[in-house]
């Protein structure tokens, strides 16, 4: 989690944060969708990372996923930033949802 927001140029305490800046909220489906819907990660491992309710994760990738279809910009972020997590963890550097 600390490497995607490191990537996305966001504070992990602002995604995590009760913030509803335009940023934080981008940054959080941009997490919650390539984390659940592209890396096939839960809900909950998100959810407990963040101090958040599953659901509101599972919500955040959904509404990603389809402004990923709409957004051609918001889509260029997600895979820009898939492209670096594949990289790193190709690299042997591990993405899971603890930090």
């Amino acid at each position: 989690m600390a490497q995607m927001c490191q990537l996305l140029g966001a504070d992990l305490e602002r995604v995590a944060g009760r913030t509803r800046d335009p940023e934080a909220a981008q940054a959080r489906r941009i997490i919650a969708t390539l984390g659940v819907k592209r890396w096939q990660q839960r809900c909950i491992d998100h959810a407990r990372v963040l101090h958040k309710n599953p659901n509101v994760v599972s919500w955040w990738a959904s509404l990603g996923s389809r402004r990923r279809l709409e957004d051609a910009g918001f889509a260029a972020r997600i895979e820009s930033l898939d492209l670096h997590l594949a990289e790193r963890t190709a690299q042997g550097r591990n993405f899971i949802p603890t930090s």
